[in-house]
């Protein structure tokens, strides 16, 4: 089993000047990291920290980072709630922050002070304190799927081992990149062990910056990666300002499928393939598929090695292409053990099986190919509408930079399918109306709204219940 705090020390010893740590304000080498992490764990075993206690972090990314590396040397259970409060069944022992904040008793606070725990001298470390078993808690981590609705999933020493032995084959391996997912997605929070595992900077980035692009540029990152939204947005930064990262050599997306235009983007700006990786928080990389412009992006590829995926045929339904399909689920080492709190007769965990709430079939040539979401196939009159379809067409007009749909109820009992468009140039929405109804005769939208941002959760992942709040507001006040 591994233990996530020796990473830190073989990197230390191994190459202690190296740059193991880059933010916004200041770079840390790996003995840097190590001595701040070890001083963090003193001061959190004098404050009452035990092992398996829960340490919710509510801090800046590096600092986070070297806080979440603290709470592994103590075997305690690090979980990083940025910007979130309490979540139900989560019963957080000490919450980790720079200041004090309303909802969280004093009590139960460690404020960290980097600047005055660097002037304090570290006598004598106490002795790193091992995980136990390969089954105990060893870190977790929010996700909150397309429903808003936050939950924690467990990640044990035996999920983080057995990810991390696959890692190199569909997500971050020996090759610097630069990470847009925060340390609170699974995405994030593995690349910043990988950056330990192979020696590289891990870049702690806040935001999506000309500023950050420039420090992966200047730390020479290879490989650009984050959720398809995350990648628009940084492609257009790179645009703009005309930023060249020569040492680049792959862009990769994960947390839903990237456009078509996305991939022709990347292709024809950055002149790199884009690998598109399919799965989840719960079960890790399960497929991925490098794309090149015109290819199907609903074509997942190759499954992960060690990973066993089903598709149901108990309940299949018809796509608009008349491709039969099924509710997928998977199983292998990587799957989480469950949700944190007492067990849903409900959850997606049944019999050692995750299902994702995705549907999708094998292709002639074996490859996995997604067909949307069970649980977002909208029901409009008995007519179902996957909004993956509509919103990859809407997309492929340039003035459009993001699209969603959802169901709205102007008239009680009457839902119609609504869609909401950020612009990124002045647009007639009847174009898109036209091009809608032609491709989509049976479920094409009838309610167009413009929104400044599409509501997205931290893996890039629609939000359709606050799209529809704001669809609403729009109408109300239109």
């Amino acid at each position: 089993m591994i233990q996530p705090f020796e990473l830190l020390e073989i990197a230390a010893a191994r190459d202690p000047k190296g740059i193991g740590l880059v933010s916004p304000t200041r770079v840390f080498t790996f003995q840097q990291m190590l001595e701040l992490s070890e001083q963090f764990a003193e001061e959190f075993s004098n404050k009452g920290v035990r092992p398996r206690h829960i340490i919710s972090t509510f801090l800046p990314s590096a600092l986070d980072w070297l806080a979440t590396l603290a709470a592994f040397h103590e075997a305690a259970v690090p979980v990083s709630l940025w910007g979130t409060g309490k979540v139900a069944n989560l019963d957080v022992a000490w919450f980790v922050s720079q200041s004090f904040r309303d909802d969280v008793p004093k009590g139960n606070t460690i404020l960290l002070d980097l600047e005055s725990i660097e002037k304090q001298a570290l006598s004598n470390p106490h002795l790193r304190t091992l995980y136990s078993r390969p089954d105990t808690p060893m870190r977790y981590v929010l996700t909150s799927g397309t429903t808003g609705e936050p939950k924690v999933v467990n990640f044990s020493g035996d999920t983080i081992s057995s990810r991390i032995a696959q890692l190199d084959t569909y997500w971050a391996d020996s090759r610097p990149e630069l990470n847009f997912m925060g340390l609170s997605t699974t995405g994030g929070f593995f690349s910043a062990l990988a950056a330990l595992r192979h020696g590289y900077p891990y870049l702690a980035e806040g935001a999506i910056e000309r500023s950050s692009l420039e420090r992966a540029r200047e730390h020479k990152i290879q490989v650009l990666a984050g959720s398809p939204n995350q990648i628009g947005k940084a492609l257009q930064l790179i645009t703009k300002h005309n930023i060249k990262i020569p040492t680049l050599v792959e862009v990769r997306t994960a947390g839903s499928s990237p456009s078509e235009r996305l991939v022709t983007a990347v292709h024809e700006q950055l002149g790199v393939p884009l690998k598109s990786v399919y799965g989840s928080t719960e079960g890790g990389g399960i497929a991925f598929n490098t794309l090149s412009p015109g290819d199907d992006v609903s074509i997942a590829g190759s499954l992960v090695s060690g990973v066993e995926l089903e598709i149901s045929k108990e309940d299949t339904e018809a796509n608009e292409q008349a491709e039969v399909f099924g509710k997928i689920r998977y199983r292998g080492k990587g799957l989480a053990s469950g949700y944190v709190g007492p067990i849903d007769p409900d959850s997606s965990f049944h019999d050692g099986w995750f299902y994702p709430g995705d549907a999708g079939y094998f292709d002639l040539a074996g490859r996995l190919v997604l067909a949307g979401r069970t649980d977002e196939l909208l029901n409009v009159g008995g007519t179902k509408v996957n909004p993956s379809i509509i919103e990859d067409a809407a997309v492929t007009f340039s003035e459009v930079s993001d699209a969603a749909l959802c169901l709205i109820e102007r008239v009680p009992g009457v839902e119609e399918v609504a869609i909401g468009i950020s612009l990124n140039a002045p647009f007639d929405s009847r174009r898109l109306d036209q091009e809608l109804r032609s491709k989509f005769p049976t479920s094409h939208p009838t309610i167009f709204m413009a929104v400044n941002e599409i509501p997205r959760n931290q893996m890039g992942k629609i939000m359709r219940e606050e799209l529809k709040t704001q669809i609403l507001k729009g109408l109300s006040e239109s």
